[in-house]
C-alpha cells in the first residue's frame, strides 16, 4: 500500500482572534464561526449558518484569514478536541482562533478530504497535558493510504453523500414541521377568546414514574437535549441512582440556567410501552393529564412567553439558578377550544411521528456512514469497479 501525509495533500492554517467587541453581528460579508458553530444543529455536515458576522473592513482591520469554501475545519485547543468534531466550509468563512481548517491541494477532492478527517480521529494527535492543543507539523507528517486519482476520490465520496444527504432532507422535513406546529399552537395560544388556565391544572408536573434505585434503564442526559428539535440527539442504558423520570408522551425541559434560556427541551415517544427512562435531576416533566394531547407541552416549552416565565421565576444563587416545577405550574396557558383541540391532535401526533421515524432513521444512518467511513477510507472496501453513473441506493435518491 502506498502512504503519504496529510501534509502532502492539505495546507493547515490557524484561526484569527475574534475580540469581543466584533462579536455579535448577524449580518456581514463574512460568516465569523467559533468552536460552538460546529454544534449548531444546522452545522451536523457543513457549516450552514454562524452566531457571528463581520464586514470586509473588519477582516481587514484584523488582518483575519479567510478560509475557502470547501475547507474542513475543526477545534485545534482545549477539550472540545476530543469530540473529533470536523465539519466543512460551504463559503468563504472566517475561524476564531480556536479552530484550524485543511485546504485540499490539487488533485485531492474536499469532499475526500472531509471524509478523510471525519475517519481519523485526530484527537489520537494531541499535544499537551492539561491543556491538549495541535501542532501543524504533527498533523502534517501523519501518514494515510494514498488516496487514489481524484475519480477514485469521488466514488467514496458519492457513497458517503447519499447517506448524508438523506440525513440532511429528513432533518430538513423535521424543522419545517416543527415549526408549522409551533406556529399552530401559537396562534391557538393568542386566541384571546379561550380562558386561561394553570399548567398545573391541565398537565401533571414532575409526575411519578416507577423506577427503583440500582435498575438499569435508558438514561437521556442534558447534553442529549437539543435546542432547537424535539427528539434527543442520544441516549444510553445506565443504571439509576436518582433525577427525573419519564415515559412516552411526556415533555422533559431545562430547569437550570443557562439550559432553560437555550431552550433545551425534548419530546419522548422512542421508548417502549409501559417502559420508563431516567434523566438529570435539573429536568422538569410535564404529562398531560389527558384533555389535551401530550405534544401541546413540548410546544409549550418552545412558546416565548412560557420560556421569557420561566427564566423571569429562577431562584438561587448567580451562575446556578432554577425554576421550580410549583412555579410551572402556576404558568398561565390559553385553553384551546374543542374544535382547537381536535386540529391539535390530528397534526401535532401525525408531525411528532414522522419526526419520529426521520430521526430513528438517522440515527441507522449514522451509524452505517459511520461503519463505512473507515472501510472506504482504508481501502478495505473497493470502489474501483462500482458505477455510479445510476444512484446506488433508489430509497436515498428517491427522498
Amino acid at each position: 500500500m502506498t502512504c503519504r501525509t496529510l501534509g502532502q495533500i492539505c495546507s493547515f492554517k490557524a484561526g484569527t482572534a475574534f475580540p469581543k467587541e466584533y462579536q455579535g453581528l448577524s449580518q456581514g460579508d463574512y460568516p465569523f464561526i467559533k468552536v460552538k458553530d460546529m454544534n449548531s444543529k444546522d452545522n451536523t455536515c457543513w457549516i450552514k449558518s454562524a452566531d457571528n458576522w463581520v464586514s470586509q473592513d473588519i477582516v481587514a482591520e484584523l488582518s483575519a484569514k479567510i478560509h475557502p469554501a470547501g475547507s474542513s475545519v475543526f477545534a485545534k485547543v482545549g477539550e472540545a478536541i476530543r469530540a473529533n468534531r470536523v465539519r466543512q466550509l460551504t463559503k468563504p468563512t472566517i475561524i476564531d482562533n480556536n479552530m484550524m481548517s485543511a485546504t485540499p491541494k490539487v488533485g485531492i477532492d474536499a469532499d475526500y478530504l472531509y471524509y478523510l478527517l471525519c475517519s481519523m480521529k485526530l484527537s489520537n494527535w494531541v499535544d499537551g497535558t492539561a491543556l491538549p492543543y495541535f501542532k501543524q507539523k504533527t498533523l502534517m507528517q501523519i501518514e494515510i493510504r494514498d488516496p487514489g486519482s481524484v475519480d477514485q476520490q469521488r466514488k467514496v465520496v458519492r457513497l458517503l453523500r447519499l447517506i448524508d444527504d438523506k440525513i440532511s432532507l429528513n432533518n430538513q422535513l423535521n424543522d419545517y414541521l416543527e415549526q408549522m406546529c409551533q406556529n399552530l399552537f401559537d396562534r391557538f395560544d393568542n386566541d384571546e377568546d379561550n380562558p386561561l388556565v394553570k399548567i398545573s391544572d391541565i398537565a401533571d408536573v414532575n409526575p411519578k414514574r416507577p423506577l427503583k434505585k440500582g435498575e438499569s434503564a435508558l438514561c437521556v442526559e442534558m447534553a442529549d437535549l437539543s435546542t432547537r428539535g424535539a427528539f434527543p440527539i442520544g441516549w444510553r442504558t445506565k443504571i439509576y441512582n436518582g433525577g427525573a423520570r419519564f415515559t412516552n408522551g411526556d415533555t422533559v425541559l431545562a430547569r437550570i440556567t443557562p439550559c432553560l434560556e437555550n431552550g433545551k427541551a425534548g419530546y419522548v415517544n422512542f421508548l417502549n410501552p409501559d417502559e420508563v427512562a431516567f434523566g438529570s435531576t435539573e429536568f422538569i416533566v410535564l404529562s398531560s393529564r389527558g384533555t389535551l394531547p401530550s405534544e401541546f407541552f413540548y410546544f409549550l416549552s418552545r412558546n416565548a412567553d412560557f420560556i421569557s416565565y420561566a427564566t423571569a421565576h429562577m431562584n438561587g444563587s448567580s451562575g446556578r439558578q432554577r425554576v421550580s416545577g410549583d412555579d410551572i405550574g402556576r404558568y398561565e396557558v390559553r385553553m384551546p377550544s374543542g374544535k382547537q383541540v381536535s386540529e391539535l391532535k390530528k397534526v401535532l401526533s401525525w408531525s411528532m411521528e414522522v419526526i419520529r421515524a426521520n430521526s430513528i432513521e438517522n440515527r441507522n444512518l449514522v451509524l452505517l456512514r459511520d461503519a463505512l467511513l473507515p472501510k472506504l477510507m482504508s481501502g478495505e472496501m473497493d470502489v474501483s469497479n462500482i458505477d455510479l453513473t445510476q444512484p446506488t441506493n433508489n430509497h436515498l435518491a428517491d427522498c
